[in-house]
């Protein structure tokens, strides 16, 4: 009796022990958390409570390795512990190891399906790994377990964001603000999204709610700076980035950002802090990276070309070299077969033989071309004009394509219903976006490798084609930062290719499409803007308005990199400015002869 007796207040005990760990973690007192957790491995080495609460503290001092040792001591001591292999999968995933952390979330839902947090955290990860298909899987999962938990319609919400679902994605991020009315990042993935769908009103009141609650949030500054910029009100925009910078220089693309709200004037102060951010050796490459764009068009501004193209030299060379890190390379032969793949497939008996799929309507007008080749400018036109809503980049038609044709080739084997399904969900797209427009224009670029699909979907719809002198063109995609999966950008030689099948593929179209096509050359449309916007209007269907000609004073959403170049009068400064860095393009003249 006695033994039984001396054994229950050991386990009294160690409990008291363990209770005070757990309030000393939760005060922050991370040294006496730890030291009462080796107390009590001293006296019980195998105490399965005191290893998770000790790799518990390790991971609050961002000790990422000591932790994952202890959660393995751990799961050597109880191979079931789905609290150990939940923690392993945690101090993996910091750890940036995603392949191993996702494999231990998975062990801790095979010993307790229940366990929220590691459905959650398995989302998380197929969110960073671009499995948007598992990633929804996963969150609805977690909104089963645990209704109420906020995190759970977050994660939900961005996954269906990313694969275009935007009414379910919203309903999931308002679910989620609504459960957690103070999370600020929950606030933030919603105002993105509302700018994203072009609702940068909306996003500006969110935001400035998000500064109401905390008044020098970066996030928050920097979101509502973006959805400013979109509706071209660049001196307020220009004030959130400059603020931004302030309270924290390495946050996002803040100096980029800064830099497309106007054009540089000579001020060295501003040129200097470029400087000294990136000589900050802490500095995350990203942040680099934008900076030494910024650097590019301050410098541009100003006149001093050798420097700008040393700069963007720079930042082009990073971004290369950071998108080979992530397995990311653009291959001009892939390109090249792909285009002739193209010319192969879709002849005019190919467009016959998919008639009956196509849906008659006049609602929508693709702008496609290469990048930076004034499809922007073209659409701002357009969308001045009363009846006509300009949607901006929609990603629709390109995760259309990506689901019908993998190849080319896959077009061969296309069917009926397939088509007709793939119409009405896009021309549902365009009436949440207006219902009311006569004519809606998707103005994303590599639309021009979706035309073959748009002519059996729309036979009706209006294509426009830009175009621009190649040098020009090319120059300007070097000096822009896209998003990485753009490689093609970062290296001159690449940017002509691109140009260059970019040109033959739009011939090919040109001879082929039973879709009304008009080419629009930029210096054309610079030198004789009203004449080419009512030849715009023409050929879209509707009658001349005023407004067109005035397309700087239109207010909407405009998200591209040319959204202060839009809202300005026509210049003609971009005309022939390839000729202010001829030395630097040498490389270009066998490529493009």
């Amino acid at each position: 009796m006695a033994s039984l007796s001396s054994g229950a207040e050991a386990g009294r005990a160690i409990a008291a022990r363990l209770a005070a760990v757990a309030r000393l973690f939760k005060a922050s007192r991370l040294d006496e958390a730890e030291a009462a957790c080796h107390l009590v491995l001293q006296d019980d080495p195998a105490n399965l409570s005191a290893l998770l609460m000790s790799a518990e503290v390790a991971l609050a001092r961002a000790d990422v390795d000591q932790a994952a040792r202890i959660f393995r001591t751990a799961i050597a001591l109880q191979e079931k512990s789905a609290l150990a292999h939940l923690g392993l999968g945690r101090a993996l995933h910091l750890a940036g190891d995603l392949e191993n952390a996702l494999a231990s979330y998975r062990r801790a839902i095979e010993f307790r399906e229940a366990l929220f947090l590691a459905h959650l955290n398995s989302a998380l990860i197929l969110l960073e790994k671009e499995d948007f298909q598992a990633a929804t899987d996963a969150a609805r999962r977690v909104i089963a377990l645990a209704p109420a938990f906020a995190e759970g319609y977050h994660a939900l919400g961005r996954a269906l964001n990313a694969r275009h679902e935007a009414r379910d994605a919203e309903e999931a991020l308002r679910t989620a603000v609504q459960l957690e009315p103070q999370n600020l990042a929950m606030k933030a993935t919603l105002g993105r999204f509302l700018q994203q769908t072009g609702r940068s009103q909306e996003a500006i009141e969110l935001y400035r709610h998000m500064l109401h609650l905390k008044p020098e949030e970066p996030g928050a500054l920097h979101g509502l700076g973006q959805s400013l910029r979109a509706l071209g009100r660049f001196d307020e925009a220009a004030i959130c980035f400059e603020q931004v910078i302030a309270l924290a220089p390495d946050f996002g693309n803040a100096p980029r950002d800064l830099a497309m709200c106007r054009q540089a004037i000579e001020d060295e102060t501003q040129r200097a802090a470029l400087e000294t951010l990136i000589e900050n050796p802490e500095l995350p490459r990203p942040e680099r990276i934008a900076t030494l764009y910024a650097l590019g068009k301050w410098f541009d501004d100003v006149g001093r070309y050798d420097q700008a193209f040393a700069r963007y030299d720079q930042a082009n060379a990073a971004e290369r070299e950071d998108a080979l890190e992530a397995g990311l390379r653009f291959d001009p032969r892939i390109l090249r077969r792909d285009v002739e793949a193209m010319t192969r497939v879709f002849t005019p008996a190919h467009f016959e033989r998919h008639a009956e799929a196509a849906m008659q309507t006049e609602l929508p007008v693709f702008v496609v071309g290469l990048y930076r080749s004034g499809t922007t400018l073209t659409e701002q036109i357009l969308a001045s004009h009363p009846a006509v809503h300009g949607a901006g980049e929609l990603p629709d038609m390109r995760h259309l394509v990506s689901a019908l044709m993998p190849t080319p080739e896959d077009a061969l084997t296309w069917r009926r219903e397939a088509l007709r399904d793939g119409a009405r969900r896009y021309l549902d797209t365009l009436r949440a976006r207006d219902g009311t427009a006569v004519r809606i224009v998707d103005k994303h670029p590599d639309n021009i490798f979706s035309l073959g699909l748009i002519a059996c979907l729309f036979p009706q719809a209006r294509v426009i084609v830009c175009r621009r002198n190649a040098r020009d063109n090319v120059l300007s995609c070097y000096f822009q930062r896209f998003k990485r999966s753009m490689t093609f950008a970062t290296d001159l030689v690449d940017c002509a290719r691109r140009y260059l099948e970019t040109e033959r593929l739009a011939e090919h179209w040109r001879r082929v499409l039973p879709l009304q096509i008009l080419n629009v050359q930029y210096e054309e449309l610079v030198e004789d803007l009203e004449g080419q916007a009512r030849r715009l209007i023409e050929f879209i269907g509707l009658p001349w308005h005023p407004a067109c000609a005035k397309f700087y004073e239109t207010e909407r959403a405009v998200n591209t990199f040319s959204a202060w170049q839009v809202r300005q009068p026509i210049y003609k400064t971009s005309v022939d400015r390839w000729k202010n860095y001829e030395k630097h393009l040498e490389i270009l003249t066998g490529v493009l002869a």
